[in-house]
């Protein structure tokens, strides 16, 4: 995904302005940024700089952080009444 967005003449997939392409990915990319530091240890989907980017420029967004971003603090909640520090893999490298 990182590498798709920099293929990218701005922060959204399809450029400067949002398409349906960061609709789609929105819900997704969000739950990954919350849930993945909990399934792989110190895993930070931010340290990927256009995922990152990308995130910062859906945030903001009046529309996105209204109604679609998600609360990192109850997905954690969630994730870790399920898993415990022997459930962790570790994560794999950045490229």
């Amino acid at each position: 995904t990182d590498d798709l967005l920099q293929e990218s003449t701005g922060p959204f997939f399809a450029g400067n302005s949002i398409s349906c392409a960061d609709i789609v990915w929105g819900p997704f990319l969000e739950r990954y940024t919350a849930q993945l530091p909990v399934l792989y240890k110190d895993l930070d989907v931010r340290s990927y700089s256009h995922i990152n980017t990308w995130l910062d420029a859906m945030d903001g967004l009046p529309a996105y952080w209204a109604r679609v971003k998600g609360d990192d603090h109850s997905w954690r909640k969630l994730l870790n009444s399920n898993f415990d520090s022997q459930d962790f893999v570790q994560a794999p490298p950045l490229v």
